[in-house]
């Protein structure tokens, strides 16, 4: 699907990782080169579809083909899953570390 904003690009991306969970996806940690910033593989558990997202501040990437189509706009589920679950783990990292002090 071609996005013609980048709010529309955002809410198709929101809405795709809304449907996503730890059952349904796994996320690794992974190193290419060259890419910056942090990266992660997503695997679909359904059909062993896998995409590696990217998060920069300065540039995100992802190989999926909505990211493709849409790459003017830096946004896919796949990038937004991979941003909430690195929230959540910062947060629970936090949580851990505030309960040991």
């Amino acid at each position: 699907m071609k996005a013609t904003t980048k709010i529309q690009a955002e809410r198709v991306a929101k809405a795709g990782a809304a449907k996503m969970n730890a059952l349904t996806h796994t996320m690794k940690d992974c190193s290419i080169k060259r890419l910056r910033g942090i990266q992660f593989t997503i695997i679909n558990n359904d059909n062993a579809a896998r995409y590696t997202v990217s998060i920069d501040p300065a540039k995100t990437f992802c190989g999926c083909p909505f990211f493709r189509e849409n790459r003017e706009f830096g946004a896919c589920k796949h990038i937004e899953y991979a941003r909430q679950e690195q929230a959540w783990e910062e947060a629970r990292v936090a949580e851990w570390e505030t309960a040991q002090a």
